[in-house]
């Protein structure tokens, strides 16, 4: 298998990812089957020792996070838990290094991006969560927020009440105008999400400006689908081992089942479809270095990716036979949460129109 990245560098925090997250896997099973937030594994995890992978005020910092990512994901074969990472790392770090560079948080604080509202759906900037600059008090509800529930900061988007203008505001949780409660998803169950209500909750870092926001939410959500692109390739290898070492040993009839053509048949499948997501990733990733416009790209990763883990999934479980479905193999698990995927940060056909506008305007 070759590398998505080729960088010794990269390469080398994708291996300690693995390593480290490899002896986390019981303990996110676990948490997973019990709906809950895996505070061991992240407190483990906030060691200054991986932590210090984290910087994403650079470009190379994204690179890092990327490998960051498919290295979890590699070790643990979880792609659950990793949305917090995404959700931290890619969506929440970026925005607050560049707007709030001053704001005062631990190395381990966990920061959610409160930025969907019911009536909004898959509209972003759909929002009724009002802002009242003179008072530092923002009022609204936030909708199925990832790490809303185990959150020490809020990073949230509305108006302002004055301007009409859109705001971006940082703001610890754990203040009397919050109030947050935990939604029982059935995907996703490591990455818990939550309903976040503001009754005059107190910001005092802030900043309105429509073009800033709008900015930072379309670079955020650009750099969220390459993470998810990262995050399938991670899972997808790691139980793609599992599954080569249980065709190689299992026997039917006294023969080994893996020189049957039928499983050779979704045995390479899944090894051209990964190669393919791989391949577009390596494209979209040198085109972000070179500062080119990658937002269908960004959206093709997305689309590929949660279909690669899906069509996985069914052809490791066809191979697998009864056994594939067990809770110990853990691609039911997979196979849930990548329905979540397909929905968190933009369903399916918010990624085709943006792939569709782009072919509209260079065919012509």
């Amino acid at each position: 298998m070759f590398n998505t990245l080729e960088d010794d560098e990269l390469i080398e925090v994708k291996n300690t990812l693995i390593k480290f997250a490899n002896g986390e896997k019981s303990a996110l099973q676990n948490a997973w089957h019990n709906s809950e937030w895996p505070s061991e594994t992240w407190n483990r995890f906030a060691k200054k020792d991986i932590i210090g992978f984290t910087e994403t005020s650079n470009r190379k910092g994204i690179l890092r996070i990327f490998s960051l990512i498919e290295g979890f994901c590699r070790g643990s074969g979880d792609s659950s838990f990793c949305t917090s990472l995404i959700v931290q790392f890619l969506l929440c770090n970026p925005i607050k290094n560049k707007y709030f560079p001053n704001y005062k948080s631990k190395f381990n604080d966990i920061t959610c991006f409160a930025l969907t509202e019911k009536q909004g759906g898959s509209s972003p900037f759909d929002m009724t969560t009002t802002l009242r600059a003179k008072k530092n008090q923002i009022n609204g509800v936030k909708w199925h927020i990832t790490n809303a529930p185990a959150c020490d900061n809020i990073l949230t988007f509305g108006k302002d009440k004055k301007t009409n203008k859109f705001f971006l505001g940082l703001l610890p949780s754990d203040q009397k105008g919050i109030r947050i409660t935990q939604l029982e998803a059935e995907g996703m169950k490591n990455s818990p999400v939550g309903t976040i209500h503001m009754l005059n909750a107190q910001c005092e870092d802030f900043v309105v400006s429509s073009k800033a926001v709008k900015l930072a939410i379309g670079n955020a959500f650009i750099l969220e689908r390459l993470g998810v692109g990262f995050a399938a390739v991670g899972t997808i290898e790691h139980h793609l081992e599992d599954l080569i070492a249980y065709i190689k040993n299992r026997k039917v009839s006294d023969q080994r089942i893996y020189k049957h053509q039928y499983i050779q048949k979704r045995i390479t499948d899944i090894k051209i479809n990964l190669d393919a997501l791989k391949a577009l990733l390596r494209l979209t990733v040198q085109f972000y270095i070179e500062r080119r416009d990658i937002t269908s790209l960004a959206s093709q990763v997305k689309l590929k990716a949660v279909e690669n883990v899906r069509e996985f999934c069914k052809n490791a479980i066809f191979c697998y036979g009864s056994y594939g479905i067990q809770k110990e193999v853990g691609l039911m698990r997979v196979l849930n949460d990548s329905m979540g995927g397909s929905i968190a940060g933009g369903t399916e056909e918010i990624h085709r129109n943006m792939i569709f506008a782009k072919m509209i305007r260079q065919y012509r």
